[in-house]
């Protein structure tokens, strides 16, 4: 990818306040964290502004059609005038195009900022360095680069989706101790990808869909109090639900879709970026997460359809060529290779 901002200061332990650059992008990371990825399929960005080492306004992006992070944060100072000479950190480019909002990047051009540090530049070809460009001609110092791998987790379904064309499609295996941080992951993915439910009903979630997948055709045999049982679970969601199954089955609130024989891994690839899935549920979507379902990520991991693995409490990741990325005591995380390849070869 070419690099629009050549030029552009890489940010090192330069500051302001006496606390460097780092520390003020991750309190912009932290404040996209807390609105949770709820701005899908746009990036849920993060941004703060500093000046004379004060903390003066901070923002994150609305849910989708909504205000991105860097006008909410620019939107909170009554006068504009205070905004002159100070530093605005965003965790992603400012956009550079028109879509549901006007673009940000001639927003931040035109507030006087002596400085504007981006963690990631956006690899949308709208933008892809465009916006810095645009902030840097009215004058506006432009920096880059803290807290890089942080932002790269952090902003990863949204790059993996314009970098690649399809979501990130990730799975994870429960445990008690990290219940906290499997139930973030739950409410942060688009699609919530499990298999039909036995025992407790899946409560409702902030999801776009449901697929439940049906690896062993279930759903062939069922009776019709266990289909009613099935489908008012399905209306309950108040979501879109999708069944997954080698058959078709009389399942109302429920599309069913029948995959072609063949590898699943592949076809879910596929079908996670298409227009029917889109169609389905409203929008394309950014994230699928296989949800503490062992058999299905198995079979996605040996047909190498799986991008990241988050495996709790020291549990191992199904088979595969998956990298470990991360571990603590808590988790450990692994990436696929082809996807480490694409992130290695952009230029940030």
């Amino acid at each position: 990818m070419r690099d629009s901002s050549e030029g552009g200061a890489v940010v090192g332990a330069r500051g302001v306040g006496g606390r460097d650059d780092a520390y003020w992008m991750r309190q912009a990371l932290l404040c996209a964290m807390a609105a949770e990825g709820r701005a899908s399929p746009n990036p849920t960005v993060g941004a703060v502004i500093v000046k004379d080492g004060v903390l003066i306004a901070a923002g994150a992006t609305e849910p989708y059609g909504g205000r991105h992070a860097e006008r909410c944060a620019i939107d909170s100072v009554a006068d504009r005038a205070v905004l002159r000479g100070a530093t605005i950190y965003t965790t992603l480019e400012p956009c550079a195009h028109w879509g549901k909002q006007p673009p940000c990047a001639d927003l931040v051009a035109s507030c006087g900022f002596a400085r504007c540090v981006s963690g990631l530049r956006d690899p949308d070809p709208r933008v892809a360095g465009v916006g810095l460009e645009r902030v840097r001609a009215a004058g506006t110092e432009v920096g880059f680069g803290p807290l890089r791998n942080e932002l790269l987790a952090w902003h990863l379904p949204y790059l993996t989706q314009r970098l690649t064309g399809r979501p990130l499609i990730t799975a994870m295996t429960a445990a008690a101790a990290a219940l906290p941080y499997r139930d973030r992951l739950r409410r942060q993915c688009d699609v919530l990808i499990t298999g039909l439910p036995t025992v407790a009903p899946l409560e409702p979630g902030p999801w776009r869909g449901v697929i439940w997948w049906d690896l062993n055709g279930r759903t062939t045999n069922l009776t019709s109090d266990e289909s009613r049982d099935l489908s008012a679970q399905a209306r309950a969601l108040g979501v879109p639900v999708i069944l997954v199954a080698p058959r078709t089955s009389s399942l109302p609130n429920v599309t069913h879709v029948v995959p072609p024989a063949g590898s699943a891994a592949g076809w879910l690839r596929s079908y996670s970026a298409s227009a029917e899935l889109a169609a389905v549920i409203g929008e394309q979507p950014n994230w699928l997460l296989v949800d503490d379902y062992p058999e299905l990520a198995g079979v996605l991991a040996a047909g190498h359809g799986l991008d990241v693995v988050h495996a709790f409490d020291g549990s191992r990741p199904p088979a595969g060529d998956l990298i470990e990325i991360t571990q603590d005591e808590l988790i450990a995380e692994y990436c696929a290779p082809e996807l480490l390849s694409v992130l290695a070869g952009t230029t940030w």
